[in-house]
Parts: structure tokens; C-alpha cells; sequence
């Protein structure tokens, strides 16, 4: 996780102050906090690649999704069959 604080609230402006943490649930259910060097945490293969398949998933399937069902009814069974597909892919994606 990461999080950002200004000092002084009396303008608008960019937040000077960041860190980054991760936190850690042990195997018998308690928490400790674990802190992330800056830069490891930004360039992560696996986080990007995440976000990438993330961002896929739900915003370029999410929006096909939407669209197969609610704008493409004249052609019932291809629209039908394109939304399961892509259905699959969704799940398959955020599974992985």
C-alpha cells in the first residue's frame, strides 16, 4: 500500500510526504507489519503484471461485456457467445 499527506492544510497542492507498507497476516492469524523499500514495490514485475491483467479483465472486458449484452441484441446467439467467451477470460484472469 502506499500513502501520501500533506503537513499544511491551508492550500491545495501535490502531497510532499509518502511512504509504502505491506502487511502480513501470519499463518495463526496475527498481523505484522512488514515495510518496502520505495523503489522494489514501484517496479515489480508481478505487481505490473497484475495491474496490467487487472486493468484488462475489468475495464476492457468489463466495458465488451456490457456492451455484447446490452448493445449487440439483434444478433442474439454471436453476442451471447462473445459475453461467454469473454466471461471466461475475465474469470481465468482474476483467478490467475
Amino acid at each position: 500500500m502506499s500513502y501520501a499527506f500533506r503537513k499544511d492544510t491551508k492550500s491545495f497542492g501535490k502531497h510532499e510526504t509518502h511512504g509504502f507498507w505491506k502487511l502480513q497476516i501470519d499463518a495463526d492469524g496475527g498481523v505484522s507489519e512488514i515495510y518496502v523499500d520505495e523503489l522494489a514495490l514501484l517496479r515489480d514485475d508481478t505487481i505490473e503484471t497484475h495491474g496490467w491483467v487487472m486493468w484488462t479483465a475489468w475495464f476492457v472486458c468489463g466495458f465488451l461485456l456490457l456492451a455484447t449484452k446490452r448493445y449487440a441484441k439483434k444478433t442474439w446467439f454471436i453476442s451471447h457467445l462473445a459475453h461467454a467467451v469473454i466471461g471466461v477470460f475475465v474469470i481465468v484472469g482474476t483467478i490467475v
